[in-house]
Order: structure tokens, then C-alpha cells, then sequence
């Protein structure tokens, strides 16, 4: 029995119409995962800044205030280097890992709040995530997993399977 061929255009015809339609599932699958991500990535600035933009003071127990209006800027030293706040994003984009020390009460945990909150609200090129060290048990998870986790997780519509 003779073998039929099919003529090239219509075996064009057929490879492209399969093209395609892969093409429109990927494009769909990655239209929904990035309109997913910058959900998440919403959904997460607004728990958090929610959560740090008030604070109650010694002088307001009762009443919260917003961090911006009694945050003074200090400056800090690296080395001989003198950083102000103002230009501590270009210094965090130089440094990449950053130490703040201090002893208690001089205002380490309202100033990465402080610098927190201002990342979310300006655009400067990256993704602050505030994780608190005291609850990452390090023993058990890799720190991307908890950053990751901490943006995505109260996200229903992004995809389980993306979650470590």
C-alpha cells in the first residue's frame, strides 16, 4: 500500500495552527502569573505598610502616630563614611547586605521601618522585604523561601505550586 504524503503547505498549516495555540496557553499561563506576582507583591506592600506606617509612643500609648511624622533622619557611619538617609537607597543598591547597630533604645527597628515604608512607596528599582530575624529559623529554611513565603503566601490567586 502506497504512502500518502501530506502536501507541505497543509503540514505547514497544521504546525503552525499547534504553534499557536501553545504560543496563547504561554502567553495566558504567563500573563496570569505576572498579573498574580504584582497582586501579591500589592497585597503584601499594603499589609505591611499598614502594619509599620503607625506606631504608639511613650508620649501617645493610646493613640498611633504616623511613623513619617515623628521620624527624624540620622545619619550613619560606615567606616569614615558618613550615609544620610536620603541617599542610603543608592548605598543599599552598592552594598547589597546591610548591618545597623546599636545599642537598645537608638532606633534601629523604626529606622529600617522607616526605610521600609519609603521603599514601598517610591519606586527604586527592587523589592523591599522586611523580615523580622527572630522569627526564621534558619536551621529549617533558606531565606529566599521565607522572603518568597512572606510576599506570596495570603495571595490566593497565585499558583501553590510556586510557593517553596
Amino acid at each position: 500500500m502506497p504512502f500518502v504524503i501530506a502536501p507541505i503547505p497543509l503540514f505547514n498549516e497544521l504546525c503552525k495552527d499547534v504553534y499557536d495555540g501553545i504560543k496563547k496557553t504561554i502567553s495566558l499561563t504567563r500573563d496570569g502569573f505576572l498579573a498574580a506576582t504584582e497582586a501579591g507583591i500589592s497585597d503584601y506592600y499594603e499589609r505591611r505598610l499598614a502594619r509599620y506606617e503607625k506606631l504608639h509612643t511613650l508620649l501617645s500609648p493610646h493613640q498611633p502616630v504616623q511613623l513619617r511624622d515623628i521620624f527624624v533622619k540620622p545619619t550613619l557611619a560606615c567606616g569614615d563614611l558618613g550615609v544620610t538617609v536620603d541617599s542610603i537607597y543608592d548605598f543599599l543598591a552598592a552594598k547589597r547586605v546591610v548591618v545597623i547597630q546599636g545599642i537598645a533604645g537608638q532606633g534601629k527597628s523604626i529606622l529600617i521601618k522607616n526605610l521600609f515604608c519609603e521603599m514601598c512607596r517610591d519606586d527604586h528599582g527592587f523589592i523591599p522585604v522586611f523580615l523580622e530575624l527572630r522569627d526564621v529559623d534558619f536551621g529549617k529554611r533558606d531565606i529566599k523561601d521565607v522572603a518568597f513565603e512572606e510576599i506570596f503566601s495570603s495571595n490566593t490567586s497565585y499558583p501553590r505550586c510556586c510557593l517553596p
